[in-house]
């Protein structure tokens, strides 16, 4: 007769089984990506990806109390396609040839990172001085702009307002005597 243990150990644990419990199935590579590359995707901390796992627009794989937290790749794509339906920003990634492709890491946002201005920053441009007032015209949605959740501060595609600005005619749209 032959030791059927070789065989056993070659086959998938079936779910609920202490087997399957010590040793949990492996994850695909691909699946996900660790807390510091989601951190550099969406350009912010450890501590950001983890209040977006919190809020439920990221998923963790495998985050047992003590283990590395890994993110799952797809809903961080998940998310920055949301982003784009949300803000109404045009999705300018080139199609990927084969579905067992992904995007640059900078691709994935609604626009890149090193396009991107702040609130504070396009201030002077339109001769305001409050934030509060700023941030009224991000909302109007004269230019791209979004935020990756809702108390996040707004990233604002740099391009888009400097056509914006142009639109205007170069004047300053808002501020005193507009």
């Amino acid at each position: 007769m032959h030791d059927l243990r070789h065989i056993f150990q070659l086959m998938p644990p079936a779910l609920g089984t202490a087997r399957a419990i010590e040793k949990p199935p492996a994850v695909s590579e691909k699946e996900y990506v660790n807390m510091q590359r989601a951190g550099r995707i969406f350009g912010v901390s450890w501590t950001v990806i983890d209040r977006l796992v919190k809020c439920g627009f990221l998923r963790l794989i495998d985050y047992r109390p003590h283990g590395w937290k890994r993110v799952c790749y797809q809903s961080i794509v998940d998310h920055c396609d949301r982003l784009r339906l949300e803000y109404v920003i045009a999705d300018r990634r080139s199609p990927l040839s084969s579905p067992m492709l992904r995007h640059k890491d900078e691709d994935l946002l609604p626009f890149p990172l090193r396009d991107t201005v702040s609130v504070s920053e396009i201030m002077p441009a339109l001769a305001l001085s409050t934030r509060e007032a700023a941030i009224a015209i991000v909302r109007e949605g004269k230019f791209e702009a979004y935020r990756l959740h809702p108390f996040a501060p707004w990233r604002i595609s740099a391009p888009s307002f400097v056509a914006y600005l142009r639109r205007c005619g170069g004047g300053l749209p808002y501020g005193p005597g507009a």
